[in-house]
């Protein structure tokens, strides 16, 4: 029985090769950018991180999808971005373990709403812990849109919106971690 007749294999990828001669473009922020928002955040910053990388991947080789809902429901998604970033590297980002990382952000999400539903304590906290693993692939990202611009901008400057968001987040989770170890009822 072949793959086109057994209903059971695994789906054959949709990966499209890459325009001939053209280098990804990706939405570039530097790892504490990218840790310290999504903290403050409390990780909508991520959802706002994977929409950059599929509208501009989307724009690079004209797929037809819709990066908000690839955004919005990452969970389903982030393995494939992150095999997209991998393969974008080349023989260099061959060394990023996407798909360790992409199951440990999955992992992290999982049982950041299984937390959400049962009293764990400060455990309540560990969907932060996502802004952290999507650093190395946004260390990936980095490296390859230096390689190709050397005066790439970088994107670490934190602008009035990531301020603000930063003043109202951070007191936020402040207040959310020292919860975590006051008595219950």
């Amino acid at each position: 029985m072949s793959l086109d007749q057994n209903p059971y294999a695994a789906p054959i990828g949709d990966f499209r090769p890459a325009p001939s001669g053209a280098a990804p473009t990706w939405f570039s922020v530097t790892p504490l950018k990218l840790v310290l928002m999504s903290l403050a955040t409390f990780n909508l910053y991520l959802i706002y991180w994977h929409y950059k990388q599929w509208a501009l991947l989307k724009a690079w080789r004209g797929d037809d999808i819709m990066p908000w809902a690839r955004a919005l429901f990452s969970i389903f998604f982030v393995n494939r971005l992150f095999d997209e970033v991998k393969m974008a590297g080349g023989s260099r980002g061959a060394s990023l373990p996407a798909g360790v990382l992409a199951a440990g952000y999955i992992l992290v999400l999982i049982v950041d709403r299984v937390a959400a539903r049962v009293d764990l304590g400060v455990f309540g906290l560990v969907g932060l812990a996502a802004g952290f693993i999507v650093v190395p692939v946004q260390k990936e990202i980095n490296a390859q849109l230096v390689e190709a611009d050397p005066g790439a901008d970088m994107n670490g400057r934190f602008g009035v919106a990531n301020i603000i968001g930063m003043c109202i987040g951070f007191p936020i989770l402040a207040l959310a971690f020292v919860g975590t170890f006051l008595p219950g009822e």
